[in-house]
């Protein structure tokens, strides 16, 4: 049952905000810091791809033209809660040829940009899982790579991607995760965790998503903000996404049901959804299982593995013109989704750049007013948290 009333905001008593201004200490303390992602692994292993897909906006359909990487690039990418800065090491060069007291120089000095010892640095090693001829010798790098690493920066990160994992079955991927895990048991020390992707699908993003909240300090708060709200808005489930990249910042503890749709994906895809007007035309352009154009209020909500209608303002309404189209994203966005399988999504904007989606119960509906005005005191809390940060 909601509560009828909430007398006080559960995100705006003392307690939390103390927590709040600690936080704000520490990134104020922080702000000339980076979140620096590494990309190491051989050649055609698909790290650039990956780079591109989730910072570039590359589309499925245009990985085929994705040029391999031949000297160290380095590009820098900003979100609500951090600076990052991406390092794509190519797959032909040897990180120890590379000498440990030039790794914080720039790549134009022929260094890695990676810092000192002290940077926020998170390592991800990609390995192209089909390739089954230069696996092994992919987990011998990986060795050699881990111990220089966490010899040079003892607070990084480190995580592997098993990539390329849509053109294997259950079985051949259960079994190469388990033999890659027996194998870096012995420099597991540093916490290196095994992530099967693909970037055909969302796989890349959520695996993604994963690496990069271990280095954002509020993550700890961000979830226990979102436990709050989910359970005074009857929310099932919650992602606070950012509307660029669509990786999820932060979500909430509860785990997601396991149903014939994954939830994440379409959250994914009405972040996709918001971003956009339609054509002159009107037109839904899908490409793979996401949008890459513009929706009408009324449109049929198509991929390979749901449908869903678009509600504006909580009702379906009719397409008049081209001129009837849904607004681009704001901080102040709200839209609703109705899958066939009786699943309801709200995208709320929270920031021009931070988007909460949440998969709604349908009992919730009955009491909206209750819901939105949680959704509100999240919306205020966070934006009140990252105005103070800037001050």
């Amino acid at each position: 049952m909601l509560k009828d009333t909430v007398s006080k905001s559960p995100y705006g008593d003392e307690k939390n905000q103390e927590k709040i201004e600690k936080i704000n200490r520490r990134r104020s303390q922080e702000d000339l810091e980076e979140i620096i992602l590494l990309f190491l692994g051989p050649r055609l292993a698909g790290k650039t791809t990956i780079k591109e897909r989730i910072f570039d906006g590359l589309q499925p359909t245009q990985i085929i033209y994705v040029e391999q990487t031949i000297e160290v690039r380095v590009d820098t990418q900003m979100n609500a809660f951090a600076k990052m800065k991406i390092v794509d090491f190519p797959g032909m060069k040897d990180l120890s040829e590379v000498p440990q007291d030039t790794w914080h120089l720039p790549a134009s000095e022929n260094g890695l940009d990676i810092g000192d010892n002290t940077a926020k640095l998170a390592v991800i090693y990609v390995i192209d899982s089909q390739d089954g001829q230069s696996y092994r010798n992919a987990l011998t790098d990986l060795y050699k790579s881990a111990e220089l690493l966490k010899n040079y920066n003892k607070n990084l990160t480190f995580d592997i991607f098993m990539h390329k994992s849509d053109g294997l079955n259950e079985e051949e991927l259960n079994a190469i995760h388990d033999d890659t895990l027996s194998y870096i048991e012995n420099i597991n020390d540093v916490g290196i965790q095994i992530s099967t992707t693909s970037a055909m699908d969302q796989t890349i993003f959520d695996a993604m998503s994963k690496v990069i909240q271990k280095r954002i300090p509020e993550q700890a708060q961000l979830e226990k903000w979102l436990n709050l709200m989910i359970n005074n808005a009857n929310v099932a489930k919650a992602y606070l996404m950012d509307v660029r990249t669509k990786l999820f910042i932060a979500t909430d503890s509860s785990p997601a049901e396991n149903t014939q749709l994954s939830i994440y994906e379409i959250c994914s895809g009405m972040i996709e959804m918001g971003r956009h007007r339609t054509n002159q035309k009107g037109d839904l352009v899908v490409v793979g299982s996401c949008f890459e154009g513009n929706i009408r209020p009324n449109s049929v909500w198509q991929t390979r593995h749901y449908e869903a209608t678009l509600e504006i303002g909580g009702r379906c309404r009719p397409y008049d013109s081209d001129e009837d189209i849904m607004p681009a994203f704001d901080e102040n966005h709200e839209s609703w989704v109705t899958m066939k399988e009786e699943i309801v999504l709200c995208l709320y904007g929270i920031t021009s750049n931070l988007a909460l989606v949440c998969v709604v119960r349908e009992d919730a509906l009955n009491q909206r007013g209750i819901m939105m005005y949680n959704l509100n005191l999240f919306r205020q809390t966070i934006r009140k948290t990252l105005e103070q940060s800037r001050t």
